[in-house]
């Protein structure tokens, strides 16, 4: 699921809604190359939540992500 986390994130950097900083990328680097969950929840809290994400990658990817259902923030 992370990855799919990071589409939905760089799909709202694409739209000028999100911006690709140093914090960003601190969190992004740590979901991906260390699979922390606290930085997951933290990339998934700024695209506006799990049920955002889903959206955006069944709205806008729906070749890709029909089948992908995001349903809460990953616990502790």
């Amino acid at each position: 699921m992370k990855p799919f986390i990071a589409v939905a994130f760089f799909h709202k950097v694409e739209q000028g809604e999100l911006v690709y900083g140093s914090e960003s990328r601190r969190h992004l680097e740590l979901m991906i190359q260390h699979s922390n969950n606290a930085a997951t929840n933290w990339v998934m809290r700024q695209v506006g939540g799990p049920q955002s994400v889903e959206k955006i990658l069944k709205g806008h990817y729906p070749g890709i992500f029909q089948e992908t259902r995001l349903v809460e923030y990953i616990p502790a």
